[in-house]
């Protein structure tokens, strides 16, 4: 059925961004911010579990996973893209890490397939966060990935937020959980 805050347009917006991204969900919301909180949500992430962040990047990365009573753990950046560095990232999983946010900054993707493939050997979610990279390489390596749309982003609606994933049951709970859950 209809949502009471979507419509014909933000269907057509979801489907042109899956489209563009290569992947086959995209789920609108009012935010990236918001599009990180629930992608924390979509994935089961909570209290005691470890959430391995950039140290270099907005405030909404590290602010996610607290949202949600996780733990964010900081991980050194590389200085070819400005990406979390994948070696770092391998010396601070512990049994309660379960999840990589990759941040793919100012337009440049990160060292996402490396990440991606960490994430696969340990059993890791990796969510890509695209805030700053629409149209760049990014979007179909993660679990889940989002989008920003605000006022400096590549592309704006003035605000709002995108998650992109190519999981059926993930994008079934994302949209429950955009729409007031």
């Amino acid at each position: 059925g209809r949502c009471w805050a979507n419509g014909e347009k933000c269907d057509e917006f979801e489907k042109k961004i899956s489209e563009f991204v290569g992947v086959k969900y995209a789920v609108v919301c009012n935010s990236g911010t918001s599009a990180l909180h629930a992608a924390m949500i979509a994935l089961n992430i909570g209290k005691d579990n470890e959430v391995i962040v950039p140290s270099f990047t907005f405030i909404s990365t590290a602010n996610a996973p607290l949202y949600v009573g996780a733990i964010p753990v900081f991980a050194d950046i590389e200085e070819e893209t400005f990406g979390i560095d994948p070696k770092v990232v391998l010396n601070l999983i512990t049994r309660r890490t379960k999840a990589i946010i990759a941040v793919h900054y100012g337009g440049n993707p990160c060292k996402i397939k490396e990440l991606r493939k960490i994430a696969d050997d340990h059993g890791l979610f990796l969510i890509e966060d695209c805030a700053e990279s629409m149209g760049a390489d990014c979007g179909k390596y993660g679990d889940v990935s989002i989008f920003s749309f605000c006022q400096n982003k590549i592309i704006t609606t003035g605000d709002g937020g995108a998650i992109t994933t190519n999981n059926k049951v993930l994008y079934e709970r994302l949209k429950q959980i955009v729409n007031l859950g």
